[in-house]
């Protein structure tokens, strides 16, 4: 194995984690231009003069949003990122994200009496995007590593 690939082996996990930062700046620029320019010209639809995403308030949609992003990115950059076995890798990141996250539900929560204040429901759908979120990140690495599979012929 050559330098470069073994350096890229070793940044897969610090590549994952920042692009879960990095993809939180975006998602946050966006709502906030969605609730700032909520002219209904620019969609089409309207609902009160309001723009359809306007009408969702700006903690809900960036919470949906860091819930289908962050492990997307997760999976995507850090699946790319690995020298070969892309797909392979985006199983273990995905494997890796999900059981952080229950982790982080399940037991730090209860470790730290940390309340989570959401309904059910909302859990429920946060979790529902954030299987979305994973699954397209899993899709991307799966053509990713068929397009290395491809140009190595």
């Amino acid at each position: 194995m050559t330098i470069k690939k073994t350096m890229r082996c070793i940044a897969v996990l610090p590549a994952a984690f920042l692009a879960v930062v990095a993809v939180w700046f975006p998602v946050h620029w966006a709502v906030m231009l969605i609730h700032h320019y909520n002219n209904a010209d620019l969609w089409g639809i309207t609902v009160n003069d309001k723009s359809p995403l306007a009408l969702i308030s700006a903690d809900t949609l960036e919470r949906f949003g860091d819930a289908f992003f962050s492990p997307f990115a997760f999976v995507f950059v850090g699946a790319r990122v690995a020298p070969s076995h892309k797909f392979t890798t985006g199983i273990f990141l995905a494997i890796l994200y999900l059981t952080g996250a229950i982790a982080l539900v399940t037991v730090v929560a209860q470790q730290y009496d940390i309340h989570i204040s959401d309904g059910p429901l909302r859990i429920v759908a946060l979790a529902l995007t954030g299987i979305a979120g994973v699954s397209c990140g899993l899709f991307q690495a799966h053509k990713a590593d068929q397009n290395a599979f491809i140009n190595a012929l």
